[in-house]
């Protein structure tokens, strides 16, 4: 079962007593698309991001606060749960002041556990570089996902990317370009597992952009993809590691960009020596759904497998699913969402200076950002 398909049924499960109240779901992401369009017998009313007030996705807008008390919907975070405390910050007011009631997808109710810091004894804390390696010494085949445990963007979340691609457009005469909304429209729209170029491809079908123009604006994304890219060392010392006590090491990653600009990314971050690297647009498979992995054991014909990643599903479970051993690491932003410094997050917003100090830190995290 994939991502989507989890949430979708958790979420029909979960709310099936209240199908005939208003939902509003909080958050712009493939499971919220999935939600909309799998689940039945549902009132969607609206939906709700911090940094896309007033524009429309898959038909419904995105919601101001006095249209939310309007409407007095019940709302639910569709969003990663290390995530999920972070948007209630942002929003509890609504539930605590105005009676309004906010879950997440599984329908438990937000707001009810202790506001103190409960992950001093996390057992994530007790993950180190010694235990991995001894982990990759007992497999044959050792396979890595990119992005989040091998490489890391310096922004605090990946669309933040296309925000700045928007601010380098407006400064090279593309103004009111529009770029981060349109980006983000134009990927959401396609099925599948779209490749960049298929994105941009859409991007000019739906906004009337010239060729050339998307050429020029793809090139600008990849660009700065490169420039905020950085390696997480000590994984990728680990993957060194690997590579020489002669195990067979492959790269898997659930992303957009084809092999041959994430190679690109790659050896410019000193990533190389790697058996085989499998992406999901060039695949039309994905480790979410389990084809990714089935193709990687395929290509290796190994004894045993461990797979390292930060996903909990994809990395984590669907691997299991597929016969694979796994080792989970935290990305840097679940370490800070799982640090004395959660609260920070709440506080974060696209463009603002509260965005900007939050951006700081990480970037701090960022420097250190290793096992645990």
């Amino acid at each position: 079962m994939g991502e989507q398909e989890f949430v979708v049924q958790q979420f029909q499960k979960a709310f099936a007593k209240w199908q005939g109240e208003c939902f509003v779901l909080y958050g712009l992401g493939k499971n919220t698309k999935a939600i909309l369009g799998h689940t039945e017998g549902f009132q969607f009313a609206g939906l709700m991001d911090a940094n896309n007030t007033g524009n429309e996705f898959w038909g419904l807008r995105v919601l101001d606060e006095e249209e939310v008390l309007a409407l007095r919907p019940k709302i639910v975070i569709i969003a990663r749960e290390p995530v999920v405390p972070v948007i209630y910050a942002r929003i509890a007011y609504l539930q605590e002041e105005h009676g309004l009631q906010i879950y997440n997808f599984k329908g438990e109710l937000q707001g009810q556990g202790a506001d103190t810091y409960a992950n001093q004894g996390l057992p994530y804390w007790d993950v180190t570089e010694e235990g991995l390696k001894r982990e990759i010494l007992t497999h044959d085949c050792i396979s890595f996902d990119i992005f989040d445990t091998l490489l890391m963007r310096r922004v605090l979340e990946p669309p933040d990317v296309f925000w700045i691609v928007e601010q380098r457009l407006e400064q090279m005469g593309h103004t009111g370009n529009q770029f981060r909304l349109h980006r983000i429209h134009a990927e959401q729209s396609l099925a599948g597992y779209p490749a960049l170029p298929q994105i941009y491809g859409e991007l000019g079908r739906r906004y009337g952009i010239p060729e050339g123009v998307l050429t020029e604006w793809m090139e600008l994304e990849i660009q700065t993809e490169s420039h905020v890219i950085v390696p997480r060392r000590s994984v990728v010392g680990l993957l060194e590691f690997a590579l020489g006590h002669g195990k067979k090491v492959f790269l898997l990653s659930d992303m957009y960009f084809p092999k041959r600009i994430l190679e690109n990314f790659l050896t410019m971050n000193g990533i190389r020596g790697y058996s085989g690297l499998l992406v999901s647009c060039d695949c039309q498979k994905s480790k979410a759904d389990g084809g990714l992995f089935q193709m990687y054991k395929q290509e290796t014909q190994g004894g045993s497998y461990l797979h390292i990643g930060d996903n909990r599903r994809s990395d984590g479970e669907e691997a299991r699913k597929q016969g694979l051993d796994t080792f989970l690491v935290y990305s840097a932003y679940e370490m800070w969402m799982a640090s004395s410094m959660q609260g920070t997050l709440s506080h974060a917003s696209l463009g603002t200076s509260c965005g900007i100090v939050a951006k700081t830190l990480l970037r701090s995290i960022w420097g250190r950002a290793s096992l645990p």
